[in-house]
């Protein structure tokens, strides 16, 4: 129905449509094009215990679920999420864990909340859904415990703005702590 009521509002939408060229487009008079490509190639953590079972890439996890939902094969979440990332993906990632029956998720960023990427509309939302948030934290390792994982982290402060036009975080010697999550 959304979808119904942007088209009658002057919008094309073209999908599975391949776009070469931009100024092609805009001599066939559009006025202006949107590309909602999505994200598509998931980014590595670079730590140790990332390719365990119960690690999953943000969009592949996304991929299942939305799979799962249409064809009943829904991913097992476990009671206990980490989501590492404060990104929009990892905002959709969090309340997809809740809506599968975890119990606790939580979004670990190594930045500060005014750094964060993903909306703010849309993080407020996953805290008011139960995402608990915990900033300045970032990832060291993932070990297996038992039928669990041992999450390794690291505190972080702010230091100078780096490329990304941010405060570049940095880590606090001698502050790592494990969480366990499923």
């Amino acid at each position: 129905q959304e979808i119904g009521v942007i088209c009658e509002n002057r919008v094309e939408i073209r999908c599975n449509h391949r776009v070469e060229d931009l100024d092609e487009l805009f001599r066939a008079g559009y006025e202006a094009v949107f590309l909602g490509v999505g994200t598509c190639i998931p980014r590595d953590l670079e730590i140790a215990g990332e390719d365990l079972a119960g690690v999953w890439k943000g969009v592949q996890f996304l991929k299942d679920a939305n799979l799962g939902f249409e064809h009943g094969h829904l991913p097992d979440v476990g009671r206990r999420v980490a989501i590492i990332g404060a990104g929009n993906v990892a905002v959709d990632c969090a309340r997809t864990a809740l809506r599968l029956g975890a119990e606790e998720v939580g979004i670990l960023y190594r930045r500060s909340r005014r750094e964060m990427p993903a909306y703010e509309f849309e993080m407020r939302a996953a805290e008011v859904e139960g995402v608990k948030v915990e900033f300045l934290t970032a990832p060291v390792r993932i070990e297996k415990e038992g039928s669990a994982l041992k999450l390794w982290l690291q505190r972080m402060e702010l230091g100078e703005v780096d490329r990304s036009g941010r405060a570049a975080p940095r880590p606090v010697v001698g502050s790592e702590y494990a969480i366990v999550v499923d």
